[in-house]
């Protein structure tokens, strides 16, 4: 089972300065903290309550933060819905809830035809030349098939079945 339930982190903060509010993943023991972006002093949170309390924007930052808890709940209830919570550690979830939390702070999913032509690009004009012709033939070796779509793992059995007929 997964709690979560929010932390005020004042590990690594000087006394008198504001520390930063994280969001705990708790599995079998074992801590996940998730930032929310959001800094309190610690006399501005009220630990038993779980809120905050004294800050002059506290009813924005308290629904901010409870719409973060809502969210990660409903992503951790689906991933048991789904069966997936039992082999995930609470950092592999903690990587799955701030993926889906923080879209765009997580990494874009490279296609092999992104990666391929950012690695031709930096090579001189004849080498261009001949990688361009690769992948011409690459192309033609799979019948025109999308290979923007692939991603660069999945290439990787089409690459095996190309190689023999490169040599030609």
């Amino acid at each position: 089972m997964i709690t979560t339930r929010f932390y005020l982190d004042c590990r690594a903060v000087r006394p008198g300065a504001p520390a930063p509010l994280r969001l705990v993943l708790t599995k079998n023991g074992v801590r996940a903290f998730i930032p929310l972006n959001v800094s309190l002093l610690p006399t501005q949170w009220d630990i038993s309550r779980q809120m905050i309390i004294g800050h002059p924007r506290k009813q924005q930052l308290n629904s901010q933060i409870a719409e973060c808890k809502l969210n990660a709940d409903g992503i951790i209830y689906r991933l048991q819905s789904d069966g997936e919570l039992l082999n995930m550690r609470a950092c592999d979830i903690k990587k799955r809830v701030m993926a889906e939390l923080y879209p765009s702070d997580s990494k874009p999913d490279l296609t092999f035809l992104s990666r391929y032509n950012e690695f031709v690009s930096s090579h001189s004009a004849g080498t261009q030349r001949v990688y361009r012709n690769t992948l011409h033939r690459l192309q033609a070796f799979t019948r025109k098939q999308n290979l923007g779509g692939l991603r660069f793992e999945d290439i990787m059995e089409k690459l095996s079945e190309f190689a023999p007929r490169l040599t030609r």
